[in-house]
């Protein structure tokens, strides 16, 4: 093999590597959730706006045969490379190795066509990490397009030196693991802390001791219920009632109940259930008001949905469906949204368009510094009249026992 063979084969296999490291930052970041922007790193406002890799990755293009695109690029370009060193180590079937890489890369050029064609015409959102993949591909291509004009596909050459194969996957190896090490020193960029809920809290025992159950978790928050004390009670707390607030049951009752909730938070989830009870029971001797904040800045799209959704009187039905999608450290992208949107009869597009436009967004925003500069810092965070329940005391018993 001449070297400037070597030079198209050596092209090859670093792309192939290239690769591996683009797909294994893009399942770092879809397991984050996409927390710190598509590309994981602080670009520029625009950059940002001009790339949604979580909707693009939840939408029904984001899989093959069930399977996440995420896993098959890994694969993909790891299965390359693997079939390059065996093109460069063995003296026999090299002409078939070749042809199946022909093959291979056509077939990843055909399907990165198809999915930036999926992304630019279905889901007018883009993935920056996908299109550098795609990037990737199409180079690999022209390689082999330029490479096979050049030289025969029987060709048989010689094996290359172990400091070009092993130095190269050292390298790509050392770089994943700082890259998955880095983000996982990371905190989630959460806004604020989510509180455990009441049958959480109470199964927080020992292990040895006899597990409790359920009725003896109800019998004991019923002889324990309380507000918590480490909270200050907020006289003012009507302040924080405002006009794109839900609001439900009686304003003239003399129990005020503040639900302050993010449609991302599974002890969110268990305490909408409790509310849902406790509305049925004392709807004509309470005002219910529902506040959503967000825990994490992916919840704000999911807020805007509600907020809009609220407009239709679907504020309900919106919320119960993002509370049965819950996906932890991800949220629900745009289009699951517009998929919720057109369960509950409302006009996808438009709902998408506005959330788009960042209509809600700053009052969101607004309302999140408000509650913290009130003393909300945890969700979910339930007041009555102004006093903080204990997480312990956020069962339905417990809260009729307020009322009452």
């Amino acid at each position: 093999m001449n070297n400037q063979q070597k030079y198209f084969e050596r092209i090859l296999f670093y792309l192939g590597l290239f690769g591996i490291l683009v797909t294994v930052h893009l399942y770092i970041m879809n397991e984050r959730g996409f927390d710190r922007g598509c590309m994981g790193f602080t670009t520029s406002e625009a950059v940002e706006e001009a790339f949604d890799c979580e909707s693009v990755l939840d939408s029904e293009g984001g899989n093959l045969f069930g399977i996440s695109n995420v896993y098959l690029g890994m694969a993909y370009y790891i299965f390359f490379v693997v079939l390059q060193i065996f093109i460069y180590r063995l003296r026999k079937h090299v002409k078939s190795l070749r042809l199946i890489r022909l093959l291979f890369i056509t077939f990843g050029l055909f399907y990165s066509i198809h999915l930036v064609y999926y992304q630019k015409t279905v889901l007018d959102e883009y993935c920056a990490l996908c299109l550098l993949s795609a990037v990737t591909v199409f180079s690999m291509s022209i390689v082999q397009i330029i490479y096979f004009s050049k030289y025969k596909i029987s060709k048989i050459f010689g094996k290359p030196s172990n400091q070009f194969v092993f130095y190269p996957i050292l390298i790509v190896i050392s770089i994943a693991s700082v890259d998955f090490l880095y983000f996982q020193s990371l905190a989630i960029n959460k806004i604020i802390e989510e509180t455990p809920s009441a049958f959480e809290t109470n199964n927080q025992q020992d292990p040895s001791t006899k597990p409790t159950t359920l009725k003896s978790i109800e019998d004991n928050n019923i002889n324990d219920c309380r507000y918590n004390s480490k909270k200050p009670v907020i006289s003012n707390y009507l302040s924080l009632v405002n006009e794109f607030d839900v609001r439900i049951g009686n304003p003239g009752a003399p129990n005020v109940i503040l639900e302050f909730f993010d449609p991302n938070c599974s002890h969110c989830a268990k305490l909408s259930r409790v509310i849902d009870d406790v509305m049925d029971a004392f709807g004509d001797d309470a005002y219910f008001v529902f506040k959503p904040i967000p825990l994490w800045k992916y919840s704000i799209i999911q807020i805007q949905a509600l907020y809009i959704a609220a407009e239709q009187e679907l504020f309900f039905e919106m919320l119960e469906h993002q509370f049965a999608m819950q996906k932890p450290k991800k949220g629900l992208s745009l289009n699951q949204l517009k998929q919720i949107a057109r369960n509950i009869g409302m006009d996808e597009v438009a709902m998408a368009q506005r959330i788009q436009n960042d209509e809600y967004r700053r009052y969101i925003m607004d309302e999140h510094k408000k509650s913290r500069d009130a003393g909300i810092k945890s969700a979910p965070t339930l007041l009555i009249n102004g006093k903080t329940v204990s997480s312990k005391s956020r069962t339905f018993e417990c809260i009729s026992e307020f009322l009452d």
